[in-house]
């Protein structure tokens, strides 16, 4: 982790990255590290009310700005994907061989395939697979290649029975929560969803031997190499 100077996050809606390595994301801008997210939708579909439905794709823009000050993001790229239709076509896939080649990241945090909502899984199968087709020499107009030498999942709500990484937060968790507070049009449709984040923080620190920690699950998908 030391080593890490550039850290990119995928995920599929604006509150992804809080709920699965929001803490994280807090420690590593603390050691001045850039911490760049790529969200895919901007979750227009996700409101609790009628009345939201006209304004919730302007509520959600200005409360991913507000995360991003809270956890220290240095930059949020949004591709404007369709809520409830992010999927795994050529353009989509070319985008993240792109954006990693751009960013050239020394670490990956995206979904998991074991996850309940289409739009995760979807951008697990897109960014497993960019990660390595962005290291290859194909594609010179997309930039030179780039290898990425770790990519780890997080835990949205299904969680890991063995995970290969815990990342202790007990100094940021407090930001993770601030940030989670800043999506102020989720919290009715997540109803708990600060408990939740607080239990699960208290799990996996037990599991790590701190007050409070994240857990991630290392890629297979390419190996690392020595």
């Amino acid at each position: 982790m030391e080593n890490w100077q550039r850290i990119l996050v995928f995920s599929a809606h604006p509150d992804d990255e809080i709920l699965g390595v929001g803490g994280t994301i807090a420690r590593l801008s603390n050691l001045g590290k850039e911490v760049y997210v790529v969200t895919f939708a901007i979750g227009e579909t996700s409101y609790s009310s009628i009345e939201m439905k006209e304004r919730i794709r302007e509520i959600r823009l200005k409360e991913a700005e507000e995360c991003n000050k809270v956890l220290g993001i240095k930059e949020r790229i949004i591709l404007y994907k369709p809520n409830q239709g992010i999927v795994n076509d050529r353009e989509t896939y070319q985008e993240c061989v792109k954006i990693i080649r751009r960013y050239k990241p020394d670490v990956i945090f995206t979904h998991y395939k074991e996850d309940k909502h289409r739009d995760h899984r979807a951008v697990w199968e897109i960014t497993d697979e960019a990660r390595w087709k962005a290291s290859e020499n194909v594609l010179a107009d997309f930039g030179p290649p780039w290898y990425t030498p770790e990519l780890y999942y997080y835990e949205v709500i299904e969680l890991f029975t063995h995970p290969s990484l815990v990342i202790d937060i007990t100094d940021t968790l407090e930001k993770k929560i601030s940030a989670m507070k800043t999506q102020s049009s989720q919290l009715p449709v997540l109803p708990g969803v600060i408990e939740y984040i607080e239990a699960l923080a208290r799990v996996r620190g037990y599991l790590r031997g701190t007050r409070y920690a994240e857990a991630f699950l290392r890629s297979d998908f390419i190996p690392k190499l020595g």
